[in-house]
């Protein structure tokens, strides 16, 4: 059984664009016009009418850090959450809550850019996540990745006593809770490491995104 696809505009690496292509066993057998694919039609085909919509092979991404894409799937997309402070702090609560994320279990964010906050706050502060949870290790990253935001419990729980000297190349404050560039690996260095299961977990749902888009190797 081959199946027709008709009425579309489909590029097949060059212009013009045709009209129409047929599959056959999964694999591409004829393009052309709606009618030249139309004649190939045998009792049992499947007809699928595109009514114009364009169609191309799928996507190739040749430089994808596809692993890193679904450990960001993991944390809480402050993009979407950065009018504000209010705003930053309701979309971790609201994150926490959909999951849900157990008590004592890091909440991990990424996004946030204070250059938007209306509310004239500047950066977060661990007393901003403080506010959020006390019972969670909260992990915020700025969407510059150059800077981070923690709140007590993740010092707690990270052990970071503010007895190291400051890195070449970074800064750290415990009393705003912010990390700066170098400094950045003092809590990453410490953050638990996914298991084996949870890194093909976030693989599988990477690649689930990126079909959804048209990305298909």
């Amino acid at each position: 059984m081959k199946q027709l696809f008709i009425d579309g505009q489909v590029f097949t690496g060059r212009l013009p664009l045709v009209q129409a292509f047929a599959v056959e066993n999964g694999r591409f057998t004829a393009v052309g016009s709606t009618e030249e694919i139309l004649a190939l039609r045998r009792e049992g085909d499947l007809v699928t009418q595109l009514q114009g919509r364009f169609v191309c092979a799928g996507f190739n991404d040749s430089h994808m850090h596809l692993l890193n894409y679904g450990y960001a799937m993991t944390c809480c997309d402050l993009m979407q959450h950065t009018t504000s402070m209010a705003d930053l702090q309701e979309g971790l609560r609201s994150f926490i809550a959909a999951q849900p994320i157990a008590p004592g279990s890091w909440v991990r964010g990424r996004g946030w850019n204070q250059d938007y906050f209306t509310d004239g706050h500047g950066l977060p502060t661990r007393a901003d996540l403080d506010a959020v949870s006390e019972a969670h290790p909260i992990c915020i990253v700025r969407c510059c990745g150059h800077c981070l935001v923690v709140n007590s419990k993740a010092i707690e729980v990270l052990g970071l006593t503010g007895d190291a000297p400051q890195p070449d190349g970074g800064r750290y404050d415990l009393s705003s809770g912010l990390f700066e560039d170098s400094a950045m690996s003092m809590v990453y260095t410490r953050l638990p490491a996914p298991t084996r299961e949870e890194m093909k977990a976030m693989l599988r749902a990477a690649s689930a995104a990126l079909n959804s888009f048209g990305v298909t190797s």
